[in-house]
């Protein structure tokens, strides 16, 4: 008998939204504010996981509105001055 196995490709996960933190103003935390006194007030019986959700969900909205991304920095991996040694 013969046996073939194929392997299955696992999914890779997202990569993380990274913010950039140090520029942080007064309009991301007005609206932070804002958004959870809308949420104490409702008056529905939620979770605690829905809760955590609403939570999370606020603070990721109101980032992506008011706080810019990280930008990574590229290295070059080679210097002007081995660019210049090469040349000559």
């Amino acid at each position: 008998m013969n046996i073939q196995v194929k392997l299955k490709k696992l999914p890779q996960p997202s990569q993380p939204i990274r913010f950039d933190y140090q520029s942080i103003n007064t309009n991301y935390t007005i609206k932070v504010s804002n958004s959870f006194e809308t949420l104490l007030q409702c008056e529905d019986e939620k979770t605690p996981n829905e809760l955590w959700k609403e939570g999370q969900n606020i603070f990721l909205k109101c980032a992506e509105e008011s706080i810019s991304k990280k930008r990574t920095k590229i290295n070059k991996w080679i210097t002007e001055e081995t660019i210049r040694e090469v040349q000559e």
